[in-house]
């Protein structure tokens, strides 16, 4: 059996920046990972035309300052999507225009001011412990089409039914994000992929891939872990995947009541996201962006993605419900529905892309459904703040559970270095709290 100071559990971001801060500080650390690659959620294809594209995690902003350090620090450029033109809102191809006074654009417009703005600074009392994002924006406005644009921006950003998530993580998220600027400011010339293989370079010898955890033992002496194939003991260990796996893994002992509560007040996502590549970039021709967002069929949104104006490109998320009522759909139906819809939004020639590809998130076993795993127990608030104080000799880490960017590459990058501060903190009989 093989021994190290730290074994990390998990190649995603959180975990390959919880081993590079570990390394650097002199550990001997093994960092296992049940996929046949690192990146976690972040994930690079090549698509029909042979372009490597991000089927996974791809955007940053200006305010998100670990991924952009570690971006410049592989001399990476940054790319902003094109935003010629105009923006898109569409309710369901049944509604005719005139169904409702007000444009499609102007209900969209006041739906986002709503979400990310009003909600910001809602106050939480106590008769809304146990409301969700549904039943408040249901009491927040008369007009069902606003409530029903609404909830389309949140079952996309949330990839959850907005009648599932409590209110109060939604206003956490949002006090937590980006305040100034958008989330997809920018991408990253290549792929955001190709900067979790350049950190995961750096720990070369360090990976082994393809080594799911089955059992961890926890003792007064140390960890032992079984995986797939072979044990290994460690004296500390990150443990970078989300609670909604624990249950896949034997803890022996059981991890105490307080944290096996906390990681099960935890749900799964639900999105599927979408690369569709074109001759010419037709949106800007007609005076669009080739952003849209969609009313019905709820939780869909699509943007520019073009690396370049020789490569244009749409991206699209599809969160919440609507995602799993796709996925039943055969495969020629899916891509009909998609470029149908497309075509609605910026003309017929969406119905005639060079290339097509769809990442379906939601059915990956190993992911977590959508951009994080979301607490969906209305009583659990201290949840995160409960895993962040770890279990024993075990420090957890992922993007569901930290400070700031929760959902997002630069919160799993914070949660990885915050756990990797515990891991040493405790090798020298210190304490690390979470506002550190």
């Amino acid at each position: 059996m093989q021994s190290c100071d730290v074994v990390v559990v998990g190649a995603g971001f959180a975990g390959l920046s919880a081993a590079e801060a570990l390394v650097k500080a002199g550990r001997q650390v093994i960092v296992l990972e049940a996929r046949d690659r690192v990146g976690g959620c972040s994930e690079a294809m090549l698509n029909g035309l042979g372009e490597k594209v991000d089927t996974g995690g791809q955007f940053v902003c200006d305010e998100m300052p670990l991924i952009l350090d570690l971006i410049r620090r592989q001399k990476r450029r940054l790319i902003t999507p094109a935003e010629r033109g105009l923006p898109r809102a569409l309710s369901a191809a049944s509604v005719p225009e005139q169904a409702h006074p007000h444009p499609e654009a102007e209900i969209f417009a006041r739906a986002n001011e709503i979400y990310y703005d009003e909600l910001r600074h809602v106050e939480l009392t106590p008769d809304m412990a146990d409301i969700t994002v549904a039943g408040w924006i249901a009491h927040r406005t008369p007009d069902p089409a606003i409530r029903a644009a609404f909830v389309s921006i949140a079952e996309c950003a949330n990839c959850i039914a907005a009648a599932r998530q409590p209110l109060w993580t939604l206003i956490a998220m949002h006090r937590n994000g980006p305040r100034e600027v958008s989330e997809m400011q920018y991408f990253v010339e290549g792929t955001m992929h190709a900067v979790a293989a350049a950190l995961a370079d750096g720990l070369e010898g360090h990976i082994r891939l393809s080594q799911k955890v089955r059992a961890i033992e926890q003792s007064d002496g140390g960890i032992v872990i079984q995986t797939t194939t072979e044990r290994i003991a460690a004296r500390e260990m990150v443990l970078a995947i989300s609670p909604i796996h624990w249950p896949e893994i034997g803890f022996d002992p059981p991890l105490p009541a307080t944290t096996a509560k906390a990681g099960s007040a935890f749900s799964r996502g639900d999105v599927v996201k979408f690369l569709i590549r074109y001759e010419r970039a037709f949106w800007n021709q007609r005076g669009w962006s080739g952003m849209c967002q969609w009313s019905e069929p709820s939780g869909i949104w699509f943007g520019d993605a073009s690396h370049d104006p020789a490569r244009p490109m749409l991206v699209g998320f599809m969160g919440g419900p609507s995602a799993a009522a796709f996925r039943a759909r055969a495969e020629t139906g899916r891509r009909s529905l998609v470029l149908d819809e497309l075509a609605r939004a910026f003309g017929p020639e969406a119905l005639m892309p060079l290339d097509y590809l769809e990442r379906d998130w939601g059915s990956d076993a190993l992911a977590l459904g959508g951009y994080s795993a979301v607490v969906t127990d209305p009583a659990a608030r201290d949840a995160v703040a409960i895993l962040q104080q770890g279990a024993g000799r075990i420090s957890f880490a992922g993007t569901d559970l930290a400070d700031a960017f929760s959902g997002y590459i630069e919160g799993a990058i914070w949660s990885g270095r915050y756990a990797a501060a515990q891991v040493l903190a405790r090798f020298d009989g210190k304490c690390v709290s979470g506002s550190e």
